[in-house]
């Protein structure tokens, strides 16, 4: 019999080769029909005709999307699955909720479709379940965007926006592009009514029982909060 420890160390030895093998493995992204741009250009670029979910306020289709220096990729650009169906929220969110994806980072686009399969497929959500995404170089990647209600906490969808960096923060600290990248999206959620002006910045952890977003990431946001009062 093994010992419970034992056991532990062999569920994180399943799911670390299970992240290596997705990570590694080239039939993942045909299966999953995957175009891989070759530059964060070409991302944007595929961008110029997308419509966002929710209202931008002030994005046109035809013209490259920056959101005052927040480059989002859109989800036609990372080829998304249509969702199943999606529900507007009521009013601005009230508080914003941090995750990580707790998967080893590798190519973003390819493993966002892989997060979206996972949530639509095996959980049953009716898309991805986070509102944007954030990757280790700073971009960000929108989920279900702004003003549509999240999968990413029970019982706090409603009144949220969830969003999720990729990675896990549990065995690395978070870049400090990524963290720029949130601070100025969270400018621009409220600039754009999306977001209330006195809003909550929060861990995962603290509305559930679970350790997302990981120790590094949530240990840095007693200092995010800081930053964005004195923005």
């Amino acid at each position: 019999m093994l010992s419970n420890s034992a056991k532990l160390l062999l569920l994180l030895f399943l799911q670390w080769t299970h992240d290596l093998n997705f990570c590694t493995r080239q039939e993942s992204t045909r299966k999953l029909n995957i175009l891989v741009p070759p530059s964060h250009s070409g991302l944007l670029n595929a961008c110029k005709s997308c419509t966002f979910a929710g209202n931008m306020n002030g994005h046109t289709p035809g013209e490259p999307v920056d959101m005052n220096a927040v480059a989002v990729v859109c989800r036609r650009a990372w080829n998304a699955v249509e969702p199943r169906d999606r529900t507007e929220m009521k009013s601005p969110a009230q508080t914003v909720i941090i995750h990580h994806t707790a998967l080893r980072y590798c190519d973003s686009v390819s493993q966002l479709a892989h997060i979206q399969h996972m949530h639509m497929q095996e959980r049953g959500f009716d898309d991805i379940g986070y509102n944007f995404l954030i990757s280790g170089d700073g971009m960000v990647y929108e989920g279900r965007g702004w003003g549509i209600v999240g999968a990413h906490a029970k019982e706090h969808n409603f009144n949220s926006v969830g969003i999720a960096f990729m990675g896990n923060f549990n065995d690395e600290m978070p870049s400090s592009a990524s963290l720029s990248a949130l601070l100025r999206l969270l400018h621009i959620g409220v600039l754009h009514g999306h977001i209330r002006p006195n809003f909550v910045l929060v861990g995962h952890r603290d509305v559930a029982k679970t350790e997302c977003p990981g120790e590094y990431l949530y240990a840095l946001l007693p200092k995010l909060r800081d930053q964005l009062q004195n923005q």
